[in-house]
């Protein structure tokens, strides 16, 4: 549902419930019946057949929208969705483009882009999407998130750092973003930050496997094998099973024998310092 509220907001209103799909076909249909040149109503049954995965007739719809209407850019965009929910990624990317084109203010157009250009590999083109986006919604965590990923894959990790503390700064209880921090200050090399924050990771979720993983990994890289190995033996509590765990262990053993570590804790700074 949420993916056709995203398409087409005038769908919705009336037939919100997966269950009235059908009688709002039926009423789409005989509109178009009554008016041939209905394109509205051409647009919300393309909406409906893609609620129902058949993705042949919601292109149709869609293009006989766009051919009653060429500058209607809700339609390109219902369009770039369809095209990328069936994989086609490079015609979407035209469509998005035809609706930024025709609307050059349109947040959706510009958040789908930037989506298709990511799923592509294509992150330069995905971060000024984004950019663009961020002009027309200033800080939305959810697009310094999207943005970031692209910086992070591109290995412009400053920038991402950047994108990622605004992204965190206004949910502050997210442990998938302190996670996510963690992960980009170790990229950098800043090995007590990223103990800071996947320590809040896991003070936010005292289960994450992850987390405790990754700090485990980030102990033992200045050879805090006694913390790294606290660290896994928790893992090992939470999930017995969790094979990974018991090598990374053993290796934290033989690397602190003969002297195991006296946990000489690295410098915990300030998580978003």
């Amino acid at each position: 549902m949420d993916r056709a509220i995203e398409l087409d907001p005038e769908f919705f209103p009336a037939y919100g419930r997966a269950r009235e799909i059908q009688l709002a076909m039926a009423d789409y249909g005989k509109a178009i019946e009554l008016n041939p040149t209905y394109s509205l109503a051409y647009r919300n049954r393309g909406s409906a057949y893609l609620l129902r995965g058949e993705l042949e007739l919601a292109i149709a719809g869609l293009d006989r929208t766009i051919e009653l209407e060429p500058g209607n850019s809700t339609a390109y965009i219902s369009l770039g969705v369809v095209r990328a929910e069936s994989g086609d990624l490079t015609l979407a990317v035209d469509d998005y483009t035809l609706a930024i084109m025709a609307y050059p203010t349109s947040l959706n157009a510009y958040l789908n882009q930037g989506s298709a250009y990511g799923r592509l590999g294509r992150y330069a083109e995905a971060v000024i999407d984004y950019g663009n986006a961020l002009h027309l919604a200033l800080d939305s965590p959810t697009l310094y998130t999207n943005r970031w990923a692209s910086f992070h894959t591109q290995d412009d990790l400053q920038r991402a750092l950047a994108d990622f503390k605004k992204a965190v700064s206004p949910d502050p209880t997210s442990t998938s973003v302190w996670y996510d921090l963690g992960v980009v200050h170790d990229d950098l090399g800043d090995l007590g930050k990223a103990v800071g924050n996947y320590g809040q990771a896991i003070i936010l979720q005292t289960d994450n496997i992850d987390a405790l993983i990754n700090r485990a990994l980030v102990y033992s890289k200045p050879g805090e094998h006694g913390s790294a190995i606290e660290d896994i033996d928790r893992v090992v509590e939470i999930d017995p099973t969790y094979a990974k765990a018991y090598l990374m262990r053993e290796s934290a053993y033989a690397q602190a024998w003969p002297a195991p570590s006296t946990r000489q804790a690295l410098t915990r700074q300030s998580p978003l310092a």
